[in-house]
């Protein structure tokens, strides 16, 4: 996502490939995906930030509090006492939470993308009532005098 926001800075020549690349579908996804980025660019990188963030932090919680390691190493049969492995590896918890978050990525990007899009558009309609309430205010003034 940092390269798409820097990518507004860049002259138009850096991105002529896309221009000239004959149409099909990767070159449209990768059209779409670049204006995406242009036009939402920092909201959707603290968007998926915060949303990544919590999601690890959440997985985290739950393998640490709900999770029942020392019974799924014995279900697995692992070979050794399942007690000494846990308390072996400490990072066991953290190896678990990253595999969890890690297969939640399609959820956390659909949430990312619906997230970016309500919040651009909150503000879009915020903006465009305070601009034709200030352009209502300047015509009454402008009445006035």
């Amino acid at each position: 996502m940092a390269l798409c926001v820097a990518s507004r800075a860049l002259p138009a020549f850096v991105f002529s490939s896309y221009l000239h690349t004959p149409t099909s579908t990767a070159s449209n996804t990768r059209r779409r995906f670049r204006n995406a980025c242009l036009e939402y660019g920092i909201v959707g990188s603290i968007v998926h930030l915060s949303n990544s963030l919590l999601t690890f932090g959440t997985c985290y919680l739950v393998v640490t509090k709900f999770g029942d390691i020392e019974g799924v190493l014995e279900r697995l049969a692992v070979a050794g006492s399942s007690s000494d492995i846990v308390a072996g590896a400490p990072g066991l918890n953290f190896i678990i939470t990253l595999g969890l978050y890690k297969s939640l990525l399609p959820m956390r990007l659909s949430l990312t993308g619906v997230g970016t899009w309500s919040i651009v558009r909150y503000y879009r309609c915020r903006k465009q009532k305070k601009m034709e309430k200030l352009a209502a205010m300047q015509q009454y003034h402008h009445r006035q005098q």
